[in-house]
């Protein structure tokens, strides 16, 4: 879901009922040189985390969860580094 968000007069933004009903109202801003990250804060993170391990397939090893979190951290940073690369250069 992508929604534009636009900040008032005293810098606040507003999020829709619908964002609300499915991410909460807590949220954890990341900044970084070309965007800002929203992110929902969880009451309980061990239990998320618990919950979330039970959607991982029976049969997946440690090593396993390993280099698929190694591929996918390096394929982000690509994108990061040329989606960072692209904006410097427009200036």
């Amino acid at each position: 879901m992508k929604t534009e968000l636009k900040c008032d007069t005293h810098g606040r933004l507003y999020l829709n009922e619908s964002v609300r009903e499915t991410y909460g109202t807590r949220f954890i801003g990341i900044f970084m040189p070309d965007r800002i990250i929203l992110r929902p804060l969880v009451d309980d993170p061990i239990k998320d985390f618990h919950e979330l391990g039970k959607t991982l397939p029976k049969n997946i090893t440690i090593g396993d969860m390993k280099k698929a979190i190694m591929r996918r951290a390096m394929k982000e940073a690509a994108e990061n580094a040329a989606r960072i690369n692209r904006a410097a250069k427009k200036r």
